[in-house]
């Protein structure tokens, strides 16, 4: 970690050399820790240090964007030039209002010592050993991250944040049956590791000699992994203004109206430390996350906004330009979501279940076949079960699935009190907060080989 005042004064330095009509250094620094394990053993450690500084420079309203993985002083200045190259030669952008100015943002998370691969490795040496001890193949990981973001431009935004995030993801199998569970807390030392491996372990076992069921339409109780994977398609194709703009969200011409359950609430929170996220204080461009309400009891209420689209709509920027190194689309991006819970336990939920599958997660999801409708088909993975009477039963060998979201989530039947944190394997913003949730007449289209 560089630390505020000695990162943030090379910013300031640079941009008052910069030259520009306005100028805009954004810092990403991320020290990871990784360590990989398969078939009970530990396989890989890497400890990974990366660093990313933007520079975007305005000339009039003529925008060029330039990166670098080097902050010398030299360096951010030639970075600088390079943006400042590129803003000549562009065309003028009709939506460009200037970069945003100075806020308070919220306070971000705390910083911890991180465990070092020794710490991690004998975190994980019970979980193997209870693994072998029950005739499982373990593998998965566990990693710790360490993030400094900051921020500073020529109208006097300056913010700096440090937090950390950790993870731990297993997968237990024997043959035919496997089982996954995970966790996520702002360091290592608040994830209950033993409480993972047995998880994973518990369903392995559970779901030995798995039965086969054709395809058809079955009641489900998602666990929070699964809803989480839902949840991620649902952000990159229709929270952020750009799809909204483009017309490719289901949220389009349905602002106002109820066309999901009552009892399902979407909240994109960046700040929220609830169930085991992570505050992230702001974004990309220095502004404050705010709180944003998507889906209010069944109802579309918003999108996101970076400046850009904010302008474009006349409304404020609410915190969600994406993270550097996360802006392949260029756009807004929903990167903290919320499901607000219910008011059952994850055992009312089955309970209530006369004959339909318990889903511990889904994989190969895509959700780009009829956004608007928010179509996907994906399969299941790693515990898929069987519920009968309201108890759950054998295992169930994976099928797939092709549904409507926005038709399954107008289905909701329930939501558990407890929610989880599940890490978002493509976003280094950590995880997604969710209940489990009970589905009325989810559509599986076939069975997995």
């Amino acid at each position: 970690m560089i630390g505020r005042d000695a990162l943030l004064s090379r910013l300031d330095e640079a941009i008052r050399a910069g030259g520009a009509d306005e100028v805009e250094l954004s810092f990403s620094g991320r020290e990871r820790g990784t360590s990989r394990l398969a078939n009970n053993a530990l396989t890989q450690c890497m400890e990974v240090s990366e660093r990313i500084l933007r520079a975007r420079v305005a000339l009039g309203s003529r925008l060029g964007t330039a990166q670098t993985d080097d902050i010398s002083s030299d360096a951010v200045r030639e970075c600088i030039r390079r943006a400042a190259a590129i803003a000549a030669v562009a065309p003028e952008h009709p939506d460009f209002r200037g970069f945003p100015g100075p806020a308070e943002p919220h306070t971000g998370g705390m910083i911890t010592d991180p465990a070092g691969p020794e710490r991690r490795a004998a975190s994980l040496s019970p979980i193997l050993d209870r693994a072998r001890a029950r005739n499982l193949s373990l593998a998965g990981l566990c990693s710790e991250t360490l993030f400094e973001d900051a921020v500073a431009n020529s109208r006097g935004v300056r913010v700096h944040a440090q937090r950390g995030a950790a993870k731990l993801e297993l997968i237990a199998a024997d043959g035919d049956a496997a089982g996954y569970a995970s966790a996520t807390a702002g360091d290592l030392a608040a994830i209950d590791h033993a409480g993972v491996g047995e998880a994973a372990c518990d369903k392995a076992e559970r779901g030995r000699g798995p039965v086969s069921l054709p395809p058809g339409e079955y009641d489900v109780v998602l666990e929070p992994a699964s809803v989480s994977e839902v949840l991620e398609w649902l952000g990159m194709t229709s929270f952020s203004a750009r799809d909204m703009e483009d017309g490719t969200s289901f949220l389009c011409g349905r602002i106002g109206e109820r066309v999901m359950s009552e009892a399902l609430t979407i909240v994109d929170d960046g700040p929220s430390p609830a169930g085991g996220h992570v505050p992230v204080p702001f974004d990309a461009e220095g502004v404050p996350k705010r709180r944003v309400t998507i889906i209010d009891r069944g109802v579309p209420c918003a999108c996101v906004h970076d400046s850009l689209s904010a302008a474009r709509a006349g409304v404020a920027s609410t915190g969600h330009a994406p993270p550097l190194g996360e802006d392949l689309l260029g756009a807004a991006a929903a990167g903290d979501l919320f499901v607000e819970p219910g008011d059952r336990s994850m055992d009312e939920l089955i309970g209530s279940v006369d004959r339909g599958l318990l889903v511990t997660r889904f994989h190969y999801v895509n959700g780009l076949l009829d956004p608007p409708r928010a179509m996907m088909t994906g399969l299941t993975r790693d515990g898929l079960f069987l519920i009968d009477g309201g108890k759950v039963k054998s295992g169930v060998r994976n099928l797939r699935w092709t549904q409507s979201i926005l038709d399954a989530f107008s289905r909701i039947a329930g939501l558990s009190r407890e929610r989880r944190a599940v890490p978002t394997w493509w976003s280094s913003l950590g995880a997604y907060v969710c209940p489990a949730m009970l589905v009325s007449r989810w559509t599986f289209t076939g069975q997995s080989r």
